[in-house]
C-alpha cells in the first residue's frame, strides 16, 4: 500500500463496501528529541553493555552472566519499548504513512514507519460522525477526528483545510450510504 499519490498528498480509494484514505504524516520535530536521546543511544550503549558484560563480566560462569543479563533486561523493559518507539516515531513523523480505512464493520487508522505498522480499530457502530478537529479553544486543525464511546480516531495531520473537509464528507456521505454511523 502506498501512502500518498506521487505528489506527494492524499489519495482516496472508495468502492461500495470500503473506502480507504492515505495521506503521508506532516513534519514533526517532537519526536526528535526523543530519538536521539532515549531511542538511538539508549538503544546503542545497551547492545555495547550486553556485549561488554556477556563477554567479560562478572559473575564467573558465562550461564550464571545470562541469567544476570536477562533478569536486567527484564527489569529495564519498559526503557527499551520506550526507546524504540521514539526511534518508530522519528521515521514515522520523517516519513510515515497513515491510512484510514473504514469497512462495513470496523475503522482502522494504521501509522507507517520503518516498515512496521500500528493499527488502531474501532468497531463501526461505536462510532459517531467525522469531524474536524477541534482542538477545544475554538481554534481547529486541518485533521480528522471520529469520537467514540472508547475515545476518538483522529488522523490527517497533514491534510490541508480543503483536504480535511473533502475527507470529512466523503467519509461521513459513504457512511450514511452504507449505514453503521450514528450521523447526529
Amino acid at each position: 500500500m502506498s501512502g500518498a499519490s506521487a505528489d506527494g498528498r492524499m489519495t482516496v480509494d472508495e468502492s461500495d463496501t470500503r473506502l480507504v484514505v492515505r495521506l503521508p504524516t506532516a513534519p514533526a520535530g517532537t519526536w526528535r528529541w526523543l530519538a536521539a536521546m532515549l531511542g538511538g543511544a539508549w538503544l546503542l550503549g545497551v547492545i555495547g553493555a550486553s556485549i561488554a558484560y556477556l563477554g567479560w563480566g562478572v559473575p564467573d560462569g558465562w550461564l550464571l552472566r545470562v541469567i544476570v543479563w536477562i533478569a536486567a533486561m527484564a527489569l529495564t523493559v519498559f526503557a527499551h519499548v520506550l526507546a524504540a518507539y521514539g526511534v518508530w516515531a522519528l521515521g514515522y513523523a520523517r516519513a510515515g504513512t497513515e491510512t484510514f480505512a473504514l469497512t462495513g464493520d470496523r475503522a482502522v487508522v494504521r501509522r507507517t514507519a520503518l516498515g512496521v505498522t500500528l493499527p488502531f480499530k474501532i468497531a463501526r457502530d461505536r462510532l459517531s460522525r467525522a469531524e474536524i478537529l477541534d482542538r477545544g479553544d475554538g481554534r481547529t486543525t486541518a485533521a480528522v477526528e471520529f469520537r467514540s464511546s472508547t475515545g476518538a480516531v483522529r488522523f490527517g495531520s497533514a491534510l490541508t483545510d480543503s483536504e480535511a473537509i473533502e475527507v470529512v464528507e466523503r467519509v461521513n456521505a459513504f457512511a450514511q450510504r452504507t449505514g453503521g454511523l450514528d450521523l447526529r
